[in-house]
């Protein structure tokens, strides 16, 4: 009778196990109608799904051939949505290129230093990829030309290439932002300033110096395909250059011939506001 009730105990159990697992089963739903039941033991969001079936073999499909998942009988994964999902966060796009364009404003020392320097229009040109859904490294080139009042007949010019990280978050319209930093190159020409002998006039002759320099800013991205976006963004640059053995001559000595050597250190800042198109790919 012991016997025959231990017997009964273990055929109960094992049957509630069964039932327990038959319960907790995952079903994948194939686009092609096929069903396949087992325990999922990996599942990577829009790429592959790998099951353990009862047989004890595994079997793997992408993404792309399930229709939806049903897991342990209560949550439901609707592949479709979530691919929607997905690519509306350029998920499925590794890789992007971007141009963009938009007015600068010089300011504190760099806009003081030479003189009226106006706002002018700033360009560049952008490479990233994508290390997940909200995050990518980009490669970055802008350039700048700056005139300033009469001082100068020709254009201070300001270039970089810099490499850094996008981020965004989600949906349609997306918050982005970005750091960078790099290697910025300033170009100056002939000026003329009263700040290097005591008031008096003195003319600096044209001038090349490059330096570190890094690139903040927030913005704003809206979707307008799958593949092209449409990106308003404030962004603010600096750096500081400095400038060695530049030909200088002061008013009163020019007519002698008298030159001197000058090194001078100018801080590069600027705000600037863009507007820009990315291509994702």
């Amino acid at each position: 009778m012991k016997k025959f009730f231990l017997m009964a105990l273990f055929v109960l159990f094992s049957g509630s196990v069964l039932f327990a697992q038959s319960q907790l089963q995952d079903v994948v739903y194939l686009k092609n109608g096929s069903v396949i039941k087992g325990q999922i033991i990996e599942l990577v969001p829009a790429k592959s799904v790998q099951l353990e079936i009862a047989d004890g073999s595994i079997v793997s499909y992408e993404m792309e051939q399930v229709d939806r998942i049903v897991r342990d009988k209560s949550a439901v994964i609707n592949q479709s949505k979530e691919n929607e999902s997905y690519k509306s966060n350029f998920g499925s796009k590794m890789f992007y290129a971007g141009i963009d364009f938009g007015p600068g404003m010089p300011l504190g020392n760099f806009k003081d230093s030479f003189q009226g320097l106006k706002m002018e229009v700033l360009y560049g040109l952008e490479a990233g990829a994508f290390l997940n859904k909200n995050l990518a490294a980009s490669l970055y080139w802008f350039g700048s030309s700056w005139n300033n009042d009469a001082n100068s007949n020709e254009a201070l010019s300001v270039n970089g290439l810099t490499f850094g990280l996008h981020a965004q978050t989600n949906g349609k319209i997306k918050g982005i932002a970005h750091f960078r930093m790099g290697m910025m190159w300033c170009d100056t020409p002939e000026f003329r300033s009263n700040d290097f002998f005591n008031g008096k006039e003195a003319l600096i002759e044209a001038a090349s110096s490059r330096s570190v320099g890094y690139d903040l800013g927030l913005g704003i991205l809206y979707e307008l395909w799958e593949s092209l976006s449409l990106d308003i963004v404030t962004s603010y640059k600096r750096s500081s250059f400095t400038f060695r053995n530049v030909n200088t001559s002061v008013a009163s000595y020019r007519d002698l011939g008298e030159f001197y050597k000058l090194d001078f250190k100018e801080d590069y800042s600027v705000l600037s506001f863009l507007i820009g198109l990315k291509f994702h790919f």
